[in-house]
């Protein structure tokens, strides 16, 4: 045992706001993991400094600016970005508009997120709000990197089994189920706001044109006999969209109740008890961020479903993902991942391809057993979990 500091501070200029920041930085060595899960969750650790055994590592993978909240992965290439010539010249000025601009907006979520941090209050919550600062970035780029968005959401998963528990996602099918549901319902209300949008910009142009006009424009019967019927035609499309949002309103009301339901769990009580962000709870406070940004995860169950939906988007793209160890990494975990959440079938597939995938790039790699161990070991992964998947269909 230590009773030296596992940390130490690390200066980075933000790419966005230009403050300089010190970053808490963990030691090489500074704990051990001791075991791993199947999706590669660590299941213990051993901090030589005991004093820091209340933290899990995660609270500073993620680095957030003080001043503006930008946040990124703190890695070896955010450290060095002022040396990445492709960043600053093709990326850097899109990111700081694009933030800069979500930041301003009323109620932003950036700084619904950015100023409840608490590292010392509540280290838990803290990490799970750094790393969805971090996603809401990425998500903000024209082209974001949804392997990065997969993997953030992973972590959040593990947060979330660390603080409360194994989470008993693999026995409803209703969660899954209303996991669905509440997707389609946030798309329901993004179209519900720009329609309203459109509704207010259609009726600002209509009453400018049929409005304090001189000239033969306004003696014209026939032109105030349009401006007439449009005027009709809005206000009744008002009164609908009024009786639409309420009614969209009263069913995302019940979505939440049926959430909590759900979603239900005795030990959440120790998390429960402890205030966060002016709420009672961290849950009604990720409730909150949810009603204004729909990419929030109540719990761990819905943190795996938004990393195997990026998983899967970013194998598909197929730019993202390379041949062999990586391709093969994230096909297991798509596969695993989609077994805890109780997507039996689509695990089947996923396993069967990463065990096709796995021996095959062993055999073209035989002679090199360095390049294929990781391989190896996934493969032998996928053989045991998909047993175990093949067992829970059979089970149904």
């Amino acid at each position: 045992m230590s009773n030296e500091s596992p940390l130490f501070l690390t200066k980075v200029e933000c790419p966005v706001c230009k403050t300089i920041n010190e970053f808490e930085t963990i030691k090489v060595g500074a704990y051990v993991e001791e075991e791993h899960d199947t999706d590669f969750c660590p299941k213990g650790r051993r901090w030589h400094n005991p004093k820091y055994a209340i933290y899990n590592p995660l609270l500073f993978f993620m680095a957030t600016c003080e001043n503006c909240y930008y946040t990124r992965e703190f890695n070896q290439t955010f450290r060095d970005w002022k040396n990445d010539s492709a960043f600053r010249t093709y990326r850097q000025k899109g990111i700081q508009s694009r933030h800069l601009e979500a930041l301003a907006v009323d109620g932003s979520i950036l700084k619904i997120l950015g100023q409840t941090r608490d590292p010392q209050g509540n280290p838990f919550g803290t990490a799970v709000v750094k790393f969805l600062l971090g996603i809401y970035d990425e998500l903000l780029n024209e082209h974001p990197h949804k392997l990065d968005v997969g993997r953030f959401y992973l972590r959040i998963a593990w947060l979330y089994r660390e603080q409360l528990g194994e989470s008993n996602v693999t026995t409803s099918q209703s969660v899954h189920f209303a996991h669905d549901i509440e997707k389609a319902y946030a798309r329901l209300k993004q179209a519900r706001d720009t329609l309203a949008t459109n509704v207010t910009h259609v009726s600002d142009l209509v009453a400018t044109a049929f409005s304090g006009r001189e000239g033969a424009m306004e003696q014209s019967a026939e032109f105030l006999s349009v401006g007439e019927i449009l005027k009709t035609n809005l206000a009744r499309i008002a009164e609908q969209e009024a009786a639409l949002a309420a009614t969209i309103v009263q069913m995302g009301q019940a979505f939440e109740n049926n959430s909590r339901v759900l979603h239900h769990r005795p030990e959440s009580g120790r998390q429960g008890t402890i205030g966060f962000g002016g709420h009672p709870s961290f849950e009604d406070y990720l409730r909150q961020v949810k009603s204004r940004w729909e990419f929030a995860p109540l719990n761990e169950h819905d943190a795996l479903f938004y990393a195997i939906e990026f998983y899967k988007s970013a194998l598909e793209d197929g730019h993202e993902i390379q041949q062999g160890n990586q391709q093969i990494q994230a096909t297991y975990l798509i596969a695993e991942l989609s077994r805890r959440v109780s997507r039996n079938v689509e695990a089947k597939l996923y396993f069967n391809n990463t065990i096709k995938a796995g021996q095959q790039f062993m055999f073209d790699n035989r002679g090199d057993q360095t390049r294929t161990a990781l391989a190896k070991k996934i493969t032998e992964l996928a053989l045991a979990q998909g047993r175990a998947n093949l067992a829970a269909i059979k089970g149904d």
